[in-house]
Formats: C-alpha cells, structure tokens, sequence
C-alpha cells in the first residue's frame, strides 16, 4: 500500500523546479525555518500541498506521486 510523504514529495518537488527552501520560502511569505519544518513532516494539510504546488508551478497529483512511498 502507498502512503503519500509530504517530506518526500517537497524534497522532489523543490529540486525539480529548481528552487532552495530560501526560494520557497520567500515565494510563500513564510519563515525559511517553517519550510525547513515542512521537510521534516511525513504529513500535512491538503491547503499547504496546494499552496506549494501552484508555488513550484507543478501539478498536484504528481506532487502526490513524488511523495508516494510503500508502507
């Protein structure tokens, strides 16, 4: 069974859009320390995914792909 990583997920996704968590950060008017917490989550809310996603322009359920991980 597959079980979506958020940590997994932003991890990729940054690095895909060629984007630091400084980048992210700014881009989201939040903290760099609050993304560096973001890294560390195996799990967040569905309105923090879709934030990040539209802010690293890639598409929600492929964001979901990147972080799915076998249990």
């Amino acid at each position: 069974m597959k079980k979506f990583r958020f940590d997994l997920a932003l991890r990729e996704g940054l690095e895909i859009a060629g984007m630091s968590q400084s980048d992210l950060a700014r881009e989201m008017s939040v903290s760099r320390q609050a993304v560096s917490l973001w890294m560390q989550k195996r799990d967040a809310r569905l309105s923090l995914v879709v934030r990040v996603c539209q802010k690293l322009q890639i598409p929600v359920d492929e964001f979901m792909e990147m972080g799915s991980a076998y249990k």
